[in-house]
């Protein structure tokens, strides 16, 4: 070992050339000065561990990113790349949005379809499946105004429209919601569309149109076969508040 250019072994001075080596030999009993081997081991150690943190890292991102998007990994990572350039398409976004869908990323999903909203050719399609997405998510409101700019720009879809129409009877939009269910029904009058039916008469009832459910059920029922006990039970309901509104 060497202090100040004196062998800390025997006490005998060092020639200043031989202190600019990495490692400082004494000429006069062969002790040599460990200090820098030290502070090499050091910095290489400190080397290693920069290198297993930033391994550690990136493998625990890796295996989150993998457990996100399972098989669509790859892909994921590839339209992710394409969006932050700026450089991604309408078809990239749709693909990004189903994929989101398919591992229920709801949020992901919302995101995309968002942006596909700037395309003409993928605004119809995508406004009609956020309206949904928003419907299942109990974002109502936010689904209804989907839903309205949906049909306002032509939208044509019918289950679109019975969603449409239920939500809208269900915030109070009743006159809205009486012609959706009325455009449905109309679309398809070959047709018993129970569910359909069922939701529309329950809106009238609650909301004291109680001749208009009758006659509603009264209307399908003349479509004969099946349909001539449709609802039995609400039609009596009905039938008897009606006898007791005449008094």
């Amino acid at each position: 070992m060497t202090q100040y250019g004196i062998c800390t072994q025997c006490q005998s001075p060092i020639p200043s050339e031989r202190l600019l080596d990495q490692t400082v030999v004494c000429p006069a009993c062969g002790g040599t000065d460990k200090s820098l081997e030290t502070k090499e081991q050091l910095k290489l150690s400190r080397q290693l561990s920069t290198f297993y943190v930033v391994f550690s890292v990136l493998f625990l991102a890796s295996t989150i990113h993998l457990l996100h998007w399972d098989k669509f990994s790859v892909e994921v990572i590839q339209l992710k790349t394409q969006s932050v350039l700026g450089l991604s398409s309408p078809s990239q976004h749709l693909r990004m949005a189903d994929i989101c869908s398919a591992r229920h990323h709801h949020d992901c999903t919302e995101n995309s379809l968002r942006k596909l909203l700037m395309s003409p050719e993928h605004k119809l399609d995508a406004l009609a499946r956020l309206a949904d997405l928003q419907r299942k998510r109990g974002q109502d409101a936010e689904a209804i105004n989907s839903y309205s700019e949906y049909f306002h720009n032509g939208g044509q879809d019918l289950e679109a429209a019975y969603h449409y129409a239920r939500l809208m009877g269900q915030y109070g939009q009743v006159e809205g919601a009486k012609v959706y269910f009325e455009r449905i029904l109309e679309s398809r009058s070959d047709m018993l569309q129970i569910s359909v039916t069922r939701a529309y008469v329950q809106l009238l009832v609650d909301n004291g149109e109680l001749k208009a459910a009758k006659l509603l059920i009264e209307g399908i029922r003349k479509q004969g076969g099946n349909a001539g006990s449709f609802m039995q039970t609400e039609f009596e309901e009905i039938n008897r508040a009606l006898r007791l509104a005449q008094g």
